[in-house]
């Protein structure tokens, strides 16, 4: 079994009816970011600090995968600012 830290800090806030959703205020004019929280991570929100916690049992490749197209989105996200 692997576990998986993800460390990130962000202004981020959850939705009322969806408690996984988190985007960045957009009062702050900065990129727009959301991310899904599965049923197999854990979110612990800190002082605007998040951990996201995954478990990985099997599916790592898969997981590493997902994250790292998260990571390259985010990115060209932010390059559009610029």
């Amino acid at each position: 079994m692997l576990i998986l830290v993800t460390v990130r800090s962000l202004p981020t806030s959850t939705t009322a009816d969806n408690p996984g959703r988190k985007f960045r205020d957009k009062k702050k004019k900065k990129c727009d970011f959301w991310e899904w929280v599965d049923q197999d991570e854990e979110l612990i929100k800190q002082d605007n600090t998040e951990v996201k916690i995954s478990i990985l049992e099997n599916n790592f490749w898969t997981h590493k995968v997902k994250a790292d197209k998260e990571s390259m989105s985010f990115r060209k996200d932010l390059d559009k600012l610029n």
